[in-house]
């Protein structure tokens, strides 16, 4: 059986949500190479 290649097209976006770094243990940072070129999807503080 012959198949048809399909070439799937997605564009590269890359999100960080800093607002969940907090959860987690160990202190974590994202370089600055990312965050130049990343969407930060964190929600705004309610404080």
């Amino acid at each position: 059986m012959n198949r048809i290649p399909i070439i799937y097209s997605f564009p590269k976006r890359l999100v960080i949500n800093r607002a969940e770094l907090r959860r987690l243990k160990e202190p974590w940072t994202f370089p600055p190479e990312i965050l130049a070129i990343a969407k930060d999807v964190s929600e705004p503080d309610a404080s």
